[in-house]
């Protein structure tokens, strides 16, 4: 069964004991290699690290079962940078400043204090994981991979559609913008054309091409032009080349 992973809420120490004193390289498909962690607090629990905060960790020298704190400090601006925190815990300098001092320490590294007064130390055994429990984290680690780079591939998939049907929608304005007006409005040898007249094939092309446009989009809610509202459109063109009404 998979362990659960630890998360790192910003701004909110959480406090970790490791199983070992150094953790196992995994891939990961969001930047650099990361360092996995089996924790005996929380129980049964692991946690993925980035290789700079993975230092942090190995410059305090923990001892497994040694408790200390990690934050993710991170500022209230959206492109804030993260910095990581790692220190001991009160509880764990205090045993090392017992140890310095010649107090007597159990296995696990931490102080037996009961030895002071003849009584034996508590022994606590880690055992190393075993090979089966190691194809186990590798397999878990595989599981996560296959899935972000899944995730990832229908991510450039729905940009590549998205883009697609942008320039499939902008090729049909433009098509519409370019088609050429009918015959009889740019035929020379008819008799000039009446502002209403061109004011009215302006209309309906600007209707004729939104509608496209709205289809193209898939707009189902674009309403339909009728002679009403081509009159209105020609009107107001009229209007505006007059400069308004007087």
């Amino acid at each position: 069964m998979p362990r659960p992973v630890v998360a790192f809420e910003a701004n909110t120490p959480t406090v970790l004991a490791l199983a070992f004193r150094e953790g196992l390289t995994t891939k990961s498909n969001f930047g650099p290699d990361q360092v996995m962690y089996r924790l005996l607090e929380p129980a049964d629990h692991v946690t993925f690290l980035d290789a700079d905060v993975a230092q942090k960790i190995r410059q305090l020298d923990l001892a497994p079962g040694e408790r200390f704190s990690i934050c993710k400090r991170k500022g209230a601006e959206r492109n804030s940078a993260v910095r990581w925190d790692v220190w001991l815990s009160p509880e764990s300098e205090k045993a090392r400043a017992a140890r310095e001092s010649g107090v007597p320490m159990s296995d696990n590294g931490r102080p037996a204090w009961g030895a002071e007064r003849g009584a034996a130390p508590v022994t606590v055994t880690v055992e190393d994981p075993s090979d089966l429990e190691k194809q186990l984290e590798a397999s878990l680690a595989d599981v996560r991979r296959k899935k972000a780079e899944a995730a990832e591939a229908e991510a450039v998939a729905e940009i590549e559609r998205d883009r697609a049907r942008r320039k499939k929608a902008e090729a049909a304005a433009q098509a519409v913008a370019k088609a050429e007006a009918p015959a009889w409005v740019t035929d020379d040898s008819a008799r000039p054309k009446t502002r209403l007249e061109c004011a009215l094939v302006t209309a309906v092309a600007a209707a004729h091409a939104a509608t496209e446009y709205a289809r193209s989009i898939g707009y189902a809610a674009m309403p339909a032009f009728d002679s009403e509202a081509i009159s209105k459109m020609a009107m107001t063109l009229l209007i505006g080349e007059n400069g308004g009404r007087k």
